[in-house]
């Protein structure tokens, strides 16, 4: 089983932010791949479904962006998932529009969602992240 983790902050006011670019992938994939609508689990949104042959659990925390670990753990330890299957969709502001890169542990750059999941997971899990760019305007950010 894999765990698919779209990091963002619920609510209407941060709907199409760019720091929730976590929680707009998710709801992508959830449209692309005909899984059934979320239900609120854990401090999450959950669902879950197949893709390519894997059984996907797709998350959103209801933590907010700050506390995200919370969420991540309490689904890793019901499903009982090792962290090389969790994969962690989140905004980075160090790379250009739409680059994405992926890797497997390494520092937070001062995100706050993935220090939240740090502390509480360990640093042994897949990030996939998507360039958002810097505002060209501090106060934008």
């Amino acid at each position: 089983m894999k765990l698919l983790v779209g990091l963002g902050n619920t609510g209407s006011k941060f709907l199409l932010n760019r720091h929730n670019i976590g929680f707009i992938i998710i709801d992508t994939i959830l449209k692309n791949y005909s899984f059934s609508n979320f239900k609120k689990k854990n401090k999450s949104c959950i669902t879950t479904g197949l893709v390519c042959g894997y059984n996907i659990i797709l998350l959103k925390p209801n933590t907010y962006m700050n506390n995200s670990g919370e969420s991540v753990l309490e689904i890793k330890k019901y499903y009982n998932i090792d962290n090389r299957d969790i994969f962690v969709f989140h905004d980075e502001i160090d790379l250009p529009f739409s680059l994405i890169k992926i890797k497997n542990g390494g520092g937070n750059n001062g995100h706050n969602g993935l220090k939240s999941i740090d502390s509480l997971i360990g640093k042994n899990y897949n990030r996939i992240r998507y360039g958002v760019g810097r505002p060209f305007i501090k106060e934008n950010q």
